[in-house]
């Protein structure tokens, strides 16, 4: 007997696993890919554009690494602002 006894039963192949990956990433950059845009221009028009890109910024980071380490730097640096700001 092998330590993974009983055997490990996958139902859904492999290749519907790498699709459903690859959609759900390629969904998260079109939306990312909209938000940005209407952040920008809700920066010039009425509206809460930091917010829209910040949430573009979220949604990036949920799939590449490297966009949430820069999101948790700009973290840190508001943080650090508004501690200066407070007093």
């Amino acid at each position: 007997m092998s330590a993974g006894y009983p055997p490990k039963q996958n139902n859904v192949p492999d290749v519907f696993v790498r699709l459903r990956r690859a959609l759900r990433r390629s969904m998260v950059i079109v939306a990312a890919a909209v938000l940005f845009p209407a952040g920008a221009l809700m920066l010039l028009l009425p509206g809460p554009g930091l917010l829209v890109i910040g949430a573009g910024l979220a949604l990036l980071a949920s799939e590449f690494p490297v966009v949430c380490r820069q999101l948790q730097r700009v973290a840190a640096i508001a943080t650090a602002v508004r501690t200066r700001l407070r007093g």
